[in-house]
């Protein structure tokens, strides 16, 4: 896998097979994108050179029980999973069920979002409001060990620059290292 999204896959199937993770994928692209890679992480693709090539079965039991994936087509959806997530009352030891989240693809649903004259405000604003409540996370959970953002786009564009740029902010106000 040449994405940096698949170096996080390997690590969460093969380094820890004893945490539960959930990858929150936005955006039609990245669906499709996740659905081959893992096409080829189980299956094989021998035309490829495969890290992951020859799992386990502990490895593949481990990717179907304990990584679950999750498909939004809206940042809405993100926002109020997410809020959910960060002021639900009904978890007593502070511990949540998983112990690694990935957001993958945030750039492709920020740049479909909002009109063309104000589109570097809504960016701004959408992705500090999102990222922010994601990162915030640790501080009601103790067993948090990866919150990551990975955007979809590997090349450089207007939203993954404002983005990388609130990630690191979103990070450092929250204590994220």
């Amino acid at each position: 896998m040449k994405h940096k999204i698949g170096s996080y896959l390997i690590d969460l199937i093969k380094n820890n097979i004893t945490e539960k993770s959930l990858i929150i994928v936005l955006g039609e692209s990245s669906r499709q994108f996740i659905e081959t890679e893992l096409k080829t992480l189980l299956v094989g693709d021998k035309d490829k050179e495969n890290e992951a090539e020859g799992l386990t079965i502990n490895e593949i039991q481990h990717l179907h029980d304990d990584i679950k994936i999750l498909f939004l087509n809206r940042l809405q959806y993100l926002f109020m999973y997410l809020t959910h997530l960060e002021v639900d009352k009904g978890v007593k030891t502070m511990t949540m069920t998983y112990d690694n989240i990935i957001i993958f693809g945030l750039d492709q649903l920020l740049s479909k979002n909002g009109k063309e004259d104000d589109k570097e405000t809504d960016v701004i604003r959408l992705s500090q409001l999102i990222l922010n409540c994601f990162y915030s996370l640790p501080r009601r959970y103790t067993n948090m060990n990866k919150l990551i953002s990975i955007p979809f786009e590997e090349s450089e564009t207007e939203e993954t620059a404002i983005l990388t740029q609130i990630d690191s902010y979103c990070k450092y106000i929250n204590g994220i290292t």
